[in-house]
Protein backbone atom coordinates (compact mmCIF):
# COMPACT_ATOMS: atom_id res chain seq x y z
CA UNK A 1 0.00 0.00 0.00
CA UNK A 2 1.15 3.32 -1.12
CA UNK A 3 1.93 6.09 1.72
CA UNK A 4 0.23 9.15 0.97
CA UNK A 5 2.36 12.56 2.48
CA UNK A 6 1.16 15.94 2.63
CA UNK A 7 3.84 17.03 1.61
CA UNK A 8 2.71 19.06 -1.23
CA UNK A 9 0.34 21.90 -1.07
CA UNK A 10 -2.18 20.49 -2.77
CA UNK A 11 -3.04 17.79 -0.74
CA UNK A 12 -2.48 19.90 2.36
CA UNK A 13 -4.95 22.27 0.64
CA UNK A 14 -7.49 19.57 0.36
CA UNK A 15 -6.99 18.46 4.14
CA UNK A 16 -7.93 21.50 5.55
CA UNK A 17 -10.05 23.61 3.34
CA UNK A 18 -10.28 26.79 6.00
CA UNK A 19 -9.06 28.04 8.83
CA UNK A 20 -11.17 29.09 11.60
CA UNK A 21 -10.97 32.76 12.84
CA UNK A 22 -13.18 34.22 16.34
CA UNK A 23 -14.20 37.59 16.39
CA UNK A 24 -14.77 39.38 19.48
CA UNK A 25 -16.96 42.13 19.70
CA UNK A 26 -18.50 44.65 21.49
CA UNK A 27 -22.22 46.53 20.88
CA UNK A 28 -22.64 50.07 21.88
CA UNK A 29 -26.72 50.62 20.73
CA UNK A 30 -28.52 47.32 22.86
CA UNK A 31 -29.23 44.46 19.66
CA UNK A 32 -30.77 41.49 19.52
CA UNK A 33 -29.25 38.69 18.59
CA UNK A 34 -31.86 38.28 15.89
CA UNK A 35 -29.96 41.47 13.76
CA UNK A 36 -26.81 40.32 13.94
CA UNK A 37 -27.46 36.69 12.96
CA UNK A 38 -29.25 38.25 9.93
CA UNK A 39 -26.67 41.03 9.08
CA UNK A 40 -24.09 37.83 9.28
CA UNK A 41 -26.68 35.86 6.69
CA UNK A 42 -25.64 38.43 3.94
CA UNK A 43 -21.98 37.25 4.07
CA UNK A 44 -20.42 34.46 2.00
CA UNK A 45 -19.21 31.82 3.80
CA UNK A 46 -20.44 30.57 6.87
CA UNK A 47 -20.08 33.05 9.41
CA UNK A 48 -21.92 31.80 13.12
CA UNK A 49 -22.60 33.62 16.03
CA UNK A 50 -20.83 31.75 18.58
CA UNK A 51 -21.97 33.48 21.73
CA UNK A 52 -23.72 36.99 22.57
CA UNK A 53 -24.98 38.57 26.08
CA UNK A 54 -26.39 41.72 24.85
CA UNK A 55 -23.42 43.62 25.15
CA UNK A 56 -20.11 41.18 23.90
CA UNK A 57 -19.89 38.32 21.24
CA UNK A 58 -18.06 35.88 19.29
CA UNK A 59 -18.35 35.40 15.81
CA UNK A 60 -16.87 32.43 13.96
CA UNK A 61 -16.15 32.95 10.14
CA UNK A 62 -13.60 31.63 7.75
CA UNK A 63 -9.90 33.46 7.50
CA UNK A 64 -10.47 34.30 4.33
CA UNK A 65 -14.48 36.09 5.28
CA UNK A 66 -12.76 37.91 8.33
CA UNK A 67 -13.06 41.32 6.56
CA UNK A 68 -16.43 41.00 5.57
CA UNK A 69 -17.54 39.89 8.75
CA UNK A 70 -15.80 43.17 10.47
CA UNK A 71 -17.28 45.06 7.61
CA UNK A 72 -20.40 43.70 8.41
CA UNK A 73 -20.14 43.78 12.34
CA UNK A 74 -19.21 47.93 11.21
CA UNK A 75 -21.96 48.72 9.75
CA UNK A 76 -24.52 47.83 12.43
CA UNK A 77 -22.44 50.53 14.46
CA UNK A 78 -20.62 47.08 16.59
CA UNK A 79 -16.97 47.70 17.60
CA UNK A 80 -15.02 44.43 16.63
CA UNK A 81 -12.04 44.21 19.77
CA UNK A 82 -10.15 41.63 18.67
CA UNK A 83 -9.97 38.11 15.92
CA UNK A 84 -8.57 34.99 17.58
CA UNK A 85 -7.48 31.62 15.91
CA UNK A 86 -9.00 29.66 18.78
CA UNK A 87 -12.10 30.01 20.68
CA UNK A 88 -10.01 29.61 24.01
CA UNK A 89 -7.73 32.32 22.73
CA UNK A 90 -10.87 34.62 22.58
CA UNK A 91 -12.13 33.45 25.90
CA UNK A 92 -8.69 33.62 27.45
CA UNK A 93 -9.02 37.49 26.30
CA UNK A 94 -12.68 38.43 27.55
CA UNK A 95 -11.43 36.83 30.85
CA UNK A 96 -8.43 39.18 30.76
CA UNK A 97 -10.54 42.39 30.20
CA UNK A 98 -12.64 41.94 32.91
CA UNK A 99 -9.87 42.06 35.42
CA UNK A 100 -8.86 45.39 33.91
Amino acid sequence: MAKVHLSSPLLRSMVRSWRKRYILFRSSPVLDRATIISALKGIEGRPWLISFDGKEGIVRCKHTDKDGVIAALISLNIEPVATSGTIKGAKKYIRKREHW
